[in-house]
């Protein structure tokens, strides 16, 4: 068998961030009436974090020890990526404890972590990954090619990172330090998988315990869980034996779910935590123009209208037609959002291959909509009505009904419903909805989003589809396969563009902006800079938590 050289990887990792929660990747073909558009440069340099005003971290050498609270948006139900999607909140917490595969360098490309390097066959279809010898589980047990196989087997099996690695065919152990992976169809960048949660390493004994939601995080990373109060905290202390030597220098970290902005904010303020990330307009604006250290990030993850294709009314073009044609994203950005969230027209980011400005998505036209309103009236017999899911905090709630207020003046009644942020995940990947918000679409690398575009990634309820409009099209499928196996720029470009382009005619997505994340600290913590290279908004397989250290 021919092999290619190593996949390019660094001898030592850098610090950096990662945001990709799970994987993606576009394609489709023309449609949507997109004009004369141009698809983005294929060297335009990756999308990056921004250093913003505030003071610099400290020059003295790090100090060991000290204590680290951090604020999320949400809690999370459990630390098993095997089982459930992490959301950001989740990331975070994930991150203390597990270590990721793969991560990627100051420019968004991918180098080791836990691995070493993967070798590809000639055919992009036999990958064989090296795994950095001499580490330990925090229960003692090695990381070896054992384990490896265990958690990929178990991503696989699973409902919900199981439709990623639906082209693995098997996996195998080499070795003890080597794990070989075959895929069905030839998939160029595979290491890309390890973006995403599907990187994060668990030890055997947490993979086996029956009921994820008691069992105790287990990995390799820099913090060792110590206890958890729902709804209140989850508490890590130093991982003493951490492989990357004289890492971590706090000796103990703490999350906090604190799902009020106005709270969360305050308790910054206050000192009461020492650092919290959010994409609240209102939080946003307050942190820009304040002393805080921090990191903010508006090329990524895209907010949007999720859709649901497989149920009434939405499983009708007039209705999803009347809902983009009604939609004023220049007041929902204005008004709603206090001017912080760019426009968004399709799942990539400046920068991304195959990304384009204009996709062929509707603007605002109310006669259009009405029109398309009363299209689907004549045709079903049905009043264009539906409910509106949302996050039941004060400020999604009052943006859920600005939307609804847009909608009914075309002739629509929209119903909002709010759910904590856990139960609204569960209640759009298991399809029981009609129309909700969402976030997503914020991977570093546009090839890890084919798993939320695919036909195959669409599961009957009440299967979590990751697909989650449930969306299903023979040309996206087509362009998806074209732009996994594309070795040049040039072809991935095409596919990509064509799938906005196919997206913005079909319209499962109402696209409003990109979401704008702020990570920010109070001044005695060092540390959050190193975010600089990569997407702070869906703070994925990150390294840097290590690497924090309190001045004391």
């Amino acid at each position: 068998m021919e092999w290619k050289r190593s996949f390019g990887f660094l001898a030592v990792p850098t610090v950096v961030v990662v945001g990709a929660m799970t994987l993606a990747s576009c394609g489709g073909s023309s449609g949507g009436g997109g004009g004369d558009q141009q698809a983005a440069p294929a060297d335009q340099p990756a999308a990056r974090a921004k250093y913003t005003a505030g003071p610099p971290d400290s020059t003295a050498k790090p100090q060991d020890g000290g204590k680290l609270i951090v604020a999320l948006e949400g809690e999370t139900d459990t630390l098993d990526p095997t089982r459930i999607p992490l959301a950001a909140s989740g990331h975070m917490v994930a991150s203390a404890v597990y270590d990721p595969l793969m991560t990627v360098d100051e420019q968004g490309q991918i180098e080791p972590y836990l691995a070493t390097s993967i070798e590809q066959s000639n055919n992009y279809q036999t990958w064989v990954i090296a795994l950095r010898d001499g580490v330990k589980f925090h229960d003692g047990t090695p990381f070896d090619a054992d384990a490896v196989k265990k958690n990929l087997d178990a991503y696989k099996a699973s409902g919900v990172s199981g439709v990623g690695l639906q082209f693995v065919q098997t996996i195998s152990i080499t070795d003890p330090s080597h794990v070989t992976v075959t895929v069905s169809q030839p998939w160029v960048n595979f290491p890309q998988l390890f973006l995403s949660q599907v990187g994060y390493m668990l030890a055997p004994s947490q993979l086996a315990a029956p009921d994820p939601a008691t069992a105790k995080p287990v990995g390799t990373g820099p913090f060792v869980f110590e206890s958890r109060q729902k709804d209140v905290n989850w508490r890590f202390k130093k991982n003493p034996n951490y492989w990357r030597a004289g890492l971590p220098h706090l000796a103990n970290i703490e999350f906090q779910p604190i799902p009020d902005e106005t709270a969360r904010l305050a308790a910054l303020r206050d000192g009461s935590v020492d650092l919290m990330h959010t994409n609240a307009p209102e939080s946003v604006v307050t942190l820009k123009s304040s002393d805080f250290k921090r990191v903010d990030y508006d090329n990524g993850e895209k907010d949007f209208i999720v859709l649901n294709t497989e149920k009434a009314p939405f499983d009708n073009l007039n209705a999803r037609k009347a809902i983009a044609y009604a939609t004023d994203y220049e007041k929902w950005r204005t008004d709603l959002m206090r001017g912080v969230k760019p426009k968004a027209t399709g799942p990539l980011s400046p920068g991304q291959v195959g990304f384009e400005e204009y996709t062929g998505f509707p603007t605002l036209d109310l006669a259009k909509a009405k029109g398309f309103v009363e299209a689907y009236t004549k045709e079903t017999g049905q009043p264009l009505e539906f409910e509106y899911v949302a996050r039941n905090d004060p400020q999604n709630m009052s943006v859920a009904q600005a939307l609804a207020s847009m909608w009914a003046d075309a002739g629509m009644k929209a119903t909002v419903t709010g759910y904590p942020q856990i139960q609204l995940i569960a209640h759009v990947a298991t399809g029981g909805y009609q129309l909700g918000e969402w976030r997503l679409f914020g991977d570093i690398q546009p090839d890890t989003v084919s798993v939320w575009l695919r036909s195959t990634s669409v599961v009957p309820p009440p299967g979590v589809s990751l697909n989650f409009p449930r969306f299903k099209d023979a040309e996206i499928d087509k362009d998806v396969d074209k732009t996994l196996a594309a070795a040049d720029d040039k072809t991935k470009a095409e596919a990509n563009s064509a799938i906005a382009r196919r997206l913005a005619d079909q319209l499962p997505y109402i696209w409003l902006g990109r979401a704008d994340w702020v990570l920010a600290a109070n001044q005695r913590v060092n540390g959050i800079y190193p975010a600089a290279n990569g997407s702070v908004q869906t703070l994925g397989p990150k390294t840097w938590i290590a690497d924090l250290w309190v001045e004391q």
